[in-house]
């Protein structure tokens, strides 16, 4: 089990480097996994996620739109 410090500092490198793609996202929801539910940080983390994925999905969506036309 790693503790909250790492997975905050395994968090920011994660998405400090390069483009959001699926690899991270499943490296991100692992990490949550690591955290308590009930801990701040978890919450914070997961809210955050969530923007990011729709973030990368709204990318995709527009990538695909732009290819196909």
């Amino acid at each position: 089990m790693l503790t909250e410090q790492q997975v905050a500092h395994s968090w920011n490198s994660l998405f400090s480097k390069g483009p959001v793609d699926e690899k991270k996202l499943k490296r991100a929801e692992s990490l949550l996994k690591h955290l308590r539910p009930e801990s701040p940080l978890h919450y914070r983390l997961s809210k955050e996620l969530e923007e990011i994925r729709a973030r990368y999905q709204e990318q995709n969506k527009q990538s695909r739109a732009a290819t196909s036309s």
